[in-house]
């Protein structure tokens, strides 16, 4: 035993010994031809070796490999497809007999890899691929079993690699320079240090990119589970994709794949780019079938509107300076790959809180969203920005409107494919400094057709309902508005939109029109419909009627009314009205006003499309003996005042007939001088009708 012992021993130590002689007998250098004709014959390819080539044995199996390179593919020009300056790769002998891997630090050095895809949308490397169904067919001959018991990296290093891509069929180039990656050693369940740093260039969009990638990656040993604990990412960026034209920022987290069942988890998620905070947990599942998403994100708050000018954002006019200065969100969201849920929705905005869910079901969106208050004109251009936004950058000056703007007005072709139904709830609502408390919104986009209900639980004392629907299903869109407003007390409405008292009283109004076409004045030719509304108990402020009349009749004869307190306002009783409204014309025939001395009817058309109206209103004084003039106008009773109103309805021009108001008012004191002459004529005859019956008898 001892003998075979020696034997066996000896012969090892033969093999050892021929093996690390080898690289001294075979030089590989001296196959280089053999080489590049055998990789000319298998891929159709020129191999070119300028550099060295190193073998090694042992105790290491190795290859060194200077500068190479491979040939690109036929009609991509003369560049190499890919190129070296130098590689290496060692491989421990002895641990191969026990089935082990014990490698060397991998290197490659100045790898340059031009990828490209031609018109026809044809790429370089193509015709390396190889039969993919050969892959597929599995060798019945290989035993069952055979595999590695270990393997152990010594790391890997590729320093100062290039990677071109040029796309001929959309135009886009990407070069990566710089390109370095190393690492730690590598075994199983053993944690490993990996480095990445790369510039990146790109044409169109003009881009240049830093970006660094650190982290501690671990595999565990069955080889099922892969951790980065953390993962640390920068960007610098700049160039036209950027709106300020450069872009800071990092991330961070801590990621788990499940290479088992094909899942990653992110846990710790930090994203930050200037003051922008972003938390969170994602975990992505199924990810070779239908992926599932189930995580939150958080957003710290921030000051939006200083965030996004260090963006190079300009932000539109807005009528508050300090509109997004506070914001911050918090989302729950789950996915099953088909329908995604958001639930638990909170979105700070300055004063305002936002809560609510959300869904997306392939096409469909779905919201229901409540929130407790908001001013929106804080976020509205102001009025100075309105008028500078105009075509003239001018306020209205009263003449005809100008030639109708021919822009589109809907966005037909984003609104049409549309599959939306959602709710709105707010609690309190400032717009267009009118105030609306417990609003209730409801959508329902389908099929091109937009449905919006509203109901207004509390405005000024009223309540409002309506409803708009826009069809833009067929080539010329359609437009259908329903609104009611019961009890509504228009003192406080009038103060916040005119900011001083015009009228005030309860009344109610009532619109349903319909139009067609795509621009303002498309719509205003076809616009159709009816509206009617009615003020009952109120005033009109600045104004008092009955005292200018009873100043003026004082002043004909010559007298000069006392001083009084009398309020400047008109009072009236019932102010009401109704319109039909023709391709675009509206006409009205009774509008109507009642105060204590005062009757006012109305009569005429407004034309929206010119903009120009044709009205006259007719005052008559009617006698009252209580309520505002009393019996000091009694004698200017009956007394009818025609106004006829033309012109731009913007700044119409009025005209008085002072002829009817004349006839008008001497009507009484004509018919007074006939009676007195008919009796006089009467006397006279009785006279002398008695006279002459005298002569008789």
């Amino acid at each position: 035993m001892g003998k075979l012992i020696k034997i066996l021993v000896a012969l090892v130590v033969i093999v050892i010994v021929a093996v690390a002689a080898l690289p001294f007998i075979i030089d590989p250098n001296d196959y280089r031809d053999e080489i590049v004709t055998a990789v000319e014959d298998n891929t159709g390819r020129k191999l070119t070796i300028d550099g060295e080539l190193g073998l090694s044995v042992f105790p290491w199996i190795g290859i060194d490999i200077g500068k190479l390179a491979l040939g690109n593919a036929q009609g991509f020009g003369d560049q190499p497809f890919a190129a070296i300056d130098n590689a290496s790769v060692k491989i421990k002998l002895l641990p191969l007999l026990a089935k082990e891997v014990v490698a060397d630090t991998i290197t490659l050095n100045g790898l340059q890899l031009n990828l490209a895809k031609n018109k026809k949308g044809e790429t370089n490397w193509a015709d390396l691929a190889g039969d993919s169904k050969a892959d597929d067919i599995k060798d019945k001959d290989s035993p069952e079993g055979v595999g590695l018991k270990g393997l152990a990296i010594g790391g890997f290093e590729i320093n100062n690699a290039t990677i071109n891509w040029q796309d001929d069929s959309t135009g886009q180039s990407y070069q990566v320079n710089n390109f370095q990656l190393n690492s730690g050693a590598i075994s199983p369940g053993d944690p490993v240090e990996l480095a990445l740093a790369l510039d990146l260039k790109s044409s169109e969009p003009q881009m240049t990119a830093r970006l660094t990638l650190d982290g501690t990656v671990a595999v565990d040993d069955a080889i099922e589970k892969l951790t980065v604990l953390p993962l640390e990412v920068t960007v610098g960026a700049s160039g036209d994709t950027f709106p300020n034209g450069a872009l800071k920022a990092s991330l961070s987290t801590d990621i788990t794949v499940n290479l088992k069942q094909l899942a990653v988890g992110l846990d710790n998620l930090s994203v930050k780019s200037g003051d922008l905070d972003l938390s969170g947990k994602v975990a992505l599942l199924n990810l070779d079938k239908q992926m599932q998403l189930d995580g939150n994100l958080k957003l710290a708050k921030l000051n939006l509107r200083n965030w996004l000018a260090s963006q190079g954002m300009a932000l539109p006019e807005m009528a508050s300076d300090k509109a997004l200065s506070a914001f911050d969100a918090f989302v729950t969201m789950k996915s099953d790959g088909t329908n995604t849920n958001i639930t638990n929705l909170k979105i700070g905005l300055d004063s305002s809180s936002i809560s609510g869910s959300g869904k997306l079901a392939g096409s469909h969106i779905g919201f229901d969203l409540n929130i407790d208050q908001i001013n929106v004109d804080d976020y509205l251009p102001t009025q100075q920005a309105n008028a500078a936004a105009s075509p003239s950058g001018k306020a209205s000056s009263g003449k005809p409107a100008p030639a109708a703007d021919n822009t589109p007005l809907f966005p037909v072709e984003t609104l049409r494919p549309l599959d939306i139904s959602g709710k709105l709830k707010i609690s309190s609502l400032v717009v267009n400094k009118l105030t609306a408390e417990d609003v209730n919104v409801q959508v329902i986009a389908k099929n091109g057709v937009i449905t919006t209900t509203k109901k207004v639980g509390r405005f000024y004392q009223g309540n409002f309902d309506g409803k708009t629907v826009l069809n833009v299903a067929g080539k010329t869109p359609k437009l259908a508005i329903n609104a009611n407003l019961q009890n509504l007390k228009a003192g406080p409405l009038l103060k916040d939109l005119a900011e001083k008292e015009v009228m005030d009283g309860t009344g109610r109004f009532k619109m349903d029109i319909n139009s067609s076409g795509n621009t303002v004045a498309d719509i205003k030719k076809a616009l159709g419909g009816t509206l009617s509304f009615r003020f009952e108990d109120g005033s009109v402020k600045g104004v008092n009627i009955s005292k200018i009349l009873r100043e003026t009749k004082a002043k004909f004869e010559g007298k000069t009314l006392p001083a009084t307190n009398e309020p400047e306002q008109t009072d009236f009783s019932e102010l009401s009205g109704s319109a039909k409204i023709t391709r675009g014309v509206l006409n009205n025939q009774d509008l109507s006003a009642k105060s204590p001395f005062l009757r006012v009817r109305g009569a005429g058309t407004v034309n929206l499309v010119k903009e120009i109206l044709n009205y006259t209103v007719q005052a008559t004084v009617v006698s009252s003996s209580k309520g505002q003039g009393g019996e000091s106008i009694k004698e200017l009773e009956g007394l009818n005042i025609p106004v006829k109103l033309t012109g731009p309805y913007t700044a119409p021009s009025y005209s008085v007939d002072w002829g009817k108001v004349l006839l008008s008012s001497q009507k009484a004191k004509v018919d007074e001088k006939v009676d007195e002459k008919k009796q006089e004529l009467k006397q006279k005859l009785q006279d002398k009708l008695g006279d002459k019956l005298k002569g008789f008898f």
